[in-house]
């Protein structure tokens, strides 16, 4: 058997001499991003050569927790831990191209996947292997967010050690304040005081994040006279803070990665660095990630929540990195989205 609903930390004593400790501070780590009901994220991924900006691509994101809500359990009729939808809205070559996921607690059962390609005007079954396939043709693999975005199970985890390091901050710091956005109407089939509780956005409103110029971080070719590397971040800050090191070897044969080393706050269990290599065990990538502390009004709510991530690719010398604080981007919690809004029907609609 396994837990059909979980809230908060399920190893908060983890000794770092246990032969699991690898599994537990990857759940640890997981666990740190689902204690929100749902987002819907509108972002940028863009490349960058080593002489400056290449391309960019536009989508939007939907995501639905079954487990780790604020507003505690709600009905899971196919068993998922996770849903989400991804979808691209520009260019026009990627208008309508959409990734349908549901993560299934089963430990044994990896995830299900759709892909709607607008051309061929149908959806079609991929393997869970196409996880480690660059995000839209980027450097960044669906895996690669948070550090480790996959099905824990799908990997052979080892505890490494603790290690002292520098790691990125944000230039305005770990926290971000919410506010309200669009008014949404949210059938939460929990008590609707457990929601109000959690901070002063109002029952019918969204959580919604946006940034400021001041906020945002740019890369080098966005700077007058910038000598380093285009893709470089300019304004990040560095903390010391130790972290677990844990490395992870893919049970698939056919993963792209061969060894994955990510490098996680040892009390906040967030993920800062990652190592990439191939199977011949040759270094391939670096993924720098970055989240901030997202809360509400009363700081009742609060979501880690993703602000920056890079990943380098060594061989081809340039790089992706996701954009969701330029002007026009936002994100926005709890609005309530219906468990119809993950399937392959409404992929369909979208992509049309």
């Amino acid at each position: 058997t396994w837990p059909h609903f979980w809230y908060g930390s399920p190893f908060p004593d983890l000794d770092e001499k246990d032969p699991k400790a690898g599994y537990k501070v990857m759940y640890n780590h997981q666990v740190a991003r689902f204690q929100v009901d749902d987002v819907y994220w509108f972002l940028a991924l863009k490349w960058a050569t080593p002489s400056g900006f290449d391309r960019s691509v536009e989508f939007g994101a939907y995501a639905t927790w079954y487990v780790g809500r604020h507003s505690g359990p709600t009905a899971n009729p196919d068993d998922c831990y996770l849903k989400d939808l991804i979808f691209g809205t520009a260019p026009y070559d990627v208008v309508g191209v959409s990734t349908l996921e549901w993560w299934h607690t089963d430990p044994e059962k990896w995830q299900s996947i759709w892909a709607f390609v607008p051309t061929i005007r149908r959806v079609r079954r991929v393997t869970a292997s196409n996880t480690s396939e660059g995000l839209f043709g980027s450097i960044f693999a669906r895996d690669d967010g948070y550090g480790w975005a996959g099905k824990i199970q799908y990997m052979n985890w080892k505890l490494i050690g603790v290690q002292e390091m520098l790691v990125p901050i944000a230039p305005t710091g770990m926290e971000k304040a919410m506010v309200s956005g669009e008014p949404a109407p949210k059938k939460l089939p929990t008590d609707p005081s457990l929601i109000k509780d959690k901070g002063e956005i109002p029952m019918n409103q969204v959580a919604r994040i946006t940034w400021s110029p001041e906020e945002r971080i740019t890369v080098g070719y966005e700077e007058p006279g910038w000598q380093g590397v285009a893709w470089a971040p300019t304004k990040l800050k560095l903390a010391k803070r130790k972290c677990w090191v844990v490395e992870a070897t893919p049970k698939d044969p056919y993963y792209a990665y061969g060894r994955r080393v990510v490098y996680i706050d040892k009390t906040a269990y967030w993920a800062y660095w990652v190592t990439l290599y191939d199977r011949a065990g040759e270094y391939w990538k670096t993924i720098l990630w970055m989240d901030k502390m997202g809360y509400t009004p009363g700081r009742n709510m609060t979501v880690r929540h993703p602000f920056w991530g890079l990943a380098e690719d060594a061989r081809q010398n340039r790089a992706s990195f996701f954009d969701v604080q330029s002007k026009g981007y936002y994100t926005e919690y709890e609005l309530g989205f219906p468990d119809s809004t993950y399937t392959t029907g409404n992929q369909m609609a979208i992509g049309k």
